[in-house]
């Protein structure tokens, strides 16, 4: 038997992705997947570095790895590998360290190993410039029920407070047919749902040749036999009037958007070099829920970024609370190195940053709670997602607005199959629960 491994993986989709898509290389040269760290032989932490907690996150991951599994190899991977792989290199005990452009050969960087730990561990970091977006193959799907489909790596946008494209390189876009055929693959194998994943999915296709984009991805994904999609996170700017009204229109699009605010004040916009204002932000989320008035509309708001004044936090604040939002997902500014935003004056104290991303927490809870109570009595449909609970009684899910829910069904509903049913609300133990009946 070969050598067992497992994956830890912090961050985004598209690292879920790529643990995913590692595991399958792994797999094909022969080693093991583990089914915990304790009986792994190689650990890799697939790491993230998009805010300062999620860097400290993976230096403590890595560092409690090392400690617990001393007889493992352990491999940090990914993002904040790729950023800071001198830091990492100081942790004791570390057998390598392996950038976003060389995670596709992990099999060959960590087989024959020596027999003791090295030193100083590998480094390989190679530049992302020049690295082009696999997506040959079948499609990968690791445990999920609703399997990431990748359609774009990389930013080209360079908001002064983001270290992403540092270490995730410009924007590449996999070639339509590629991703046409995972979706028609994923469809065939009985898979009921896939999310559509990247860095800045906006830009997907303006790098290929022909230039194509995100919405004629869409249109010709619609005419074809794929499962119902979602699309994760993607820019206000870019979200076209054509977009809105294809996902209007389709019942294989999720009416779910995921769109980064950030902030509500036009002067913090600015300095954060984001390309809209405030206005326009509200604009599209007007437009979607009138075309879409059961959709979920998320939004991602950076607070305490320097130069935020009260007033300016209040004007986010009025703004969300304002807009048919159903849910927020909400972050203190902490510096990035090599960001410009990591040397600006009129720091907010950390201590009233937390305060106003506690605020906007609570805020965003209650938009959560007003939009459940929305959708009680309707008609949805949700994307079974297995047992919920050890008891067996009930299934969990998602349903085509991203509401989760549970749901009693004594046919043991197949994982990712589709069950419809009445959305119901139940108070217990103090939280809100969602049923589908």
């Amino acid at each position: 038997m070969g050598q067992s491994f497992f994956i830890l993986t912090l961050g985004c989709k598209v690292n879920q992705y790529e643990s995913d898509l590692m595991a399958v290389n792994l797999g094909q040269a022969g080693f093991v997947a583990a089914q915990d760290a304790d009986t792994a032989d190689i650990i890799l932490v697939n790491t993230c570095t998009v805010t300062g907690r999620a860097a400290q996150q993976s230096r403590q991951t890595i560092s409690g790895v090392i400690r617990n599994h001393p007889k493992a190899r352990v491999f940090a991977v990914g993002c904040h590998a790729q950023a800071a792989p001198s830091e990492l290199a100081a942790i004791d005990g570390l057998w390598g360290i392996v950038g976003n452009a060389s995670k596709g050969k992990i099999a060959s960087i960590v087989a024959c190993p020596p027999q003791t730990a090295p030193p100083a561990p590998l480094v390989d970091c190679a530049p992302l410039d020049g690295f082009r977006l696999s997506a040959e193959g079948p499609p990968v799907t690791g445990p999920r029920a609703r399997p990431f489909v990748r359609i774009q790596d990389g930013c080209n946008a360079h908001c002064t407070y983001c270290a992403v494209p540092g270490v995730r390189g410009p924007s590449r876009s996999a070639p339509a047919l590629t991703v046409l055929a995972q979706l028609e693959s994923l469809y065939k194998d009985g898979y009921s749902e896939a999310v559509l994943c990247g860095i800045h999915i906006g830009r997907y296709g303006l790098d290929l040749s022909p230039v194509t984009d995100l919405f004629s991805l869409l249109n010709e994904a619609v005419k074809r036999q794929i499962p119902r999609i979602r699309i994760s996170s993607i820019e206000p700017d870019e979200v076209t009037d054509e977009i809105i009204g294809l996902v209007g229109s389709s019942q294989k699009i999720c009416p779910h958007f995921h769109l980064p605010l950030q902030s509500g004040s036009d002067f913090v916009l600015r300095r954060m070099a984001r390309p809209y204002k405030a206005s326009d932000f509200a604009l599209v989320v007007e437009k979607i829920a009138k075309a879409m008035p059961h959709a979920a509309i998320g939004a991602d708001i950076l607070v305490g970024f320097p130069g935020e004044t009260e007033e300016d936090f209040l004007q986010t604040f009025s703004l969300v609370e304002a807009l048919p939002l159903s849910y927020l997902h909400v972050f203190p500014f902490s510096p990035r190195k090599n960001t410009p935003a990591a040397g600006f004056d009129r720091k907010v104290p950390p201590s009233l940053a937390k305060a106003r991303a506690a605020k906007m927490r609570q805020l965003g809870h209650e938009k959560k709670m007003a939009f459940y109570l929305s959708q009680e009595g309707r008609l949805l449909t949700a994307c079974v997602e297995g047992p919920a609970g050890l008891g067996g009684e009930f299934f969990k899910g998602t349903t085509e607005n991203y509401i989760p829910v549970k749901f009693a069904d004594k046919t043991e509903p197949k994982s990712s199959s589709l069950h419809q049913g009445i959305l119901r609300l139940s108070a217990k133990e103090g939280r809100m629960e969602t049923l589908l009946e």
